[in-house]
């Protein structure tokens, strides 16, 4: 059963889905990626302020939105668009407290795209900048679930909490269907590359993914894991370690750093 017919489901601006798929084209002149980011001034700005930053040391102010652009990686502007359109998406929620917060969902949006990455690095996978995308889109299903009826999934969340457990069954409880199957729907819809698509739908359960497309829902998996708030954060389960080749000693190994790298990024 799903929520909404296509065409009533959320989407972020046109625009950042139309300068995602041409920010593919690594040959596209930066000239080109300036004009098209003249519809999205809030980017336009944050893509000048990152070029300004001590991050690239620029001996000069750089005001011209082109030369920012050949400054800034197509990685990093990719990640960017995903961002300020999750951003955008997560606005249209109704305020609801705790964890369903919009200013809550975001930040954690954030963190879990940034952990993924450290732990893609760390992992020797060599899907850092796709662990991001897949990050900062994991949660797209919330949103809209939000944007549908917040105090009902309110009430699923509090009735999960009660009950102890995940709030996916009680989603679909209340809904028809979960925000992880949710999700799918939407980043399929919005034509994102097949690999997201399955890391949403399976972030919480990576071995239901296709065999060949596991790795991804894994890095989100782990990288939830270190976004838990308190000093206890529970290990991701072996098999899902087994898909990134980490024995549960390594990752106990590699937790200190993971944790210092993402808060240091």
């Amino acid at each position: 059963m799903t929520l909404l017919a296509p065409r009533q489901r959320l989407s972020p601006p046109s625009a950042f889905l139309d300068l995602h798929a041409r920010l593919r084209d690594e040959e596209l002149p930066a000239g080109a990626l300036a004009e098209a980011m003249c519809e999205l001034p809030d980017l336009a700005a944050e893509v000048l302020r990152l070029a300004n930053s001590s991050l690239y040391s620029m001996e000069r102010r750089v005001d011209r939105l082109d030369r920012a652009v050949s400054l800034v990686s197509t990685s990093v502007l990719r990640n960017l668009v995903l961002s300020m359109a999750m951003g955008r998406a997560a606005r249209a929620m109704p305020e609801l407290g705790g964890n369903l917060s919009s200013e809550r969902l975001r930040a954690r949006l954030v963190a879990v795209a940034r952990a993924a990455g450290v732990v893609a690095r760390a992992a020797n996978v060599p899907l850092e900048e796709e662990a991001r995308a897949a990050g900062i889109l994991h949660d797209v299903g919330l949103v809209e679930l939000a944007v549908r009826d917040g105090a009902l999934l309110q009430r699923a969340h509090d009735e999960a909490a009660a009950a102890g457990a995940p709030p996916l069954e009680f989603e679909r409880a209340r809904f028809g269907v979960d925000h992880a199957e949710l999700g799918r729907e939407l980043v399929d819809a919005w034509k994102l590359p097949e690999p997201v698509v399955h890391a949403v739908a399976c972030h919480h359960a990576p071995l239901a993914a296709p065999l060949g497309l596991r790795s991804l829902p894994s890095l989100l998996a782990c990288a939830e894991t270190l976004c838990v708030d308190g000093p206890a954060r529970p290990p991701p389960p072996r098999e899902v370690l087994a898909v990134l080749e980490l024995t549960p000693e390594e990752w106990l190994g590699l937790v200190p750093s993971l944790l210092q790298a993402g808060a240091a990024r």
